[in-house]
């Protein structure tokens, strides 16, 4: 159940960033938000883009999985996952597909590695890793005051199921979402055409 909990919360943060949402009521997808040259009205806030080692933005799928291999994460199906039929090919190595042909690969460990329906690589995540801290020192179950300690104030604030803060380092958007004043999962998103 608490895996569902989690996939449902990443689900809803992936909307969230096809939606918009700042902090001013503005929806920054709109012509005024944001230009070619800087896509978000969030300042920059310097942060790693890394928050799994070796596993990087421009891997294939194919190339993730040997590094998963590598780094020794074993590949888990969420509870509910099952083969669903699509009118698209499915590779059986892992994948779990969404309805438009994108996938994800989740680890034991917690770390989701979402792909669109071309093989690139959008989204990084840590789910429910207690382990997990970022290059900067935020861990998953910190306080949502040691959010702002690291990372400053340049932020834009949200709901979906679970509350967050959303950070933009000039290339990507590090999203931190917290439930009970505690961090539960951090996730960093590629800056893309559609989010301008």
């Amino acid at each position: 159940m608490k895996k569902l909990v989690i996939m449902l919360v990443v689900l809803s943060l992936t909307m969230f960033l096809f939606v918009g949402c700042d902090g001013n009521d503005e929806d920054y997808n709109s012509p005024t938000a944001g230009t070619a040259e800087s896509p978000t009205q969030l300042e920059v806030t310097e942060f790693s883009s890394t928050i799994i080692d070796g596993i990087e933005f421009g891997l294939s799928p194919e190339q993730l999985l040997t590094k998963l291999d590598d780094l020794g994460l074993e590949l888990v199906l969420p509870e509910n996952a099952q083969m669903s039929e699509f009118d698209f090919e499915q590779i059986d190595d892992g994948r779990v597909y969404n309805s438009d042909a994108s996938f994800f690969f989740l680890t034991a460990n917690g770390e989701k590695i979402s792909f669109d329906s071309y093989g690139d690589i959008t989204a990084i995540s840590v789910l429910y890793n207690a382990d997990f801290i970022t290059a900067e020192g935020l861990r998953i179950g910190d306080s949502i005051e040691r959010i702002t300690e690291i990372y400053g104030t340049n932020y834009r604030q949200g709901s979906m199921e679970y509350s967050f803060y959303q950070f933009y380092n000039g290339e990507y958007y590090m999203t931190i979402s917290y439930n009970m004043g505690l961090v539960v999962n951090i996730s960093i998103t590629e800056v893309r055409d559609f989010f301008i």
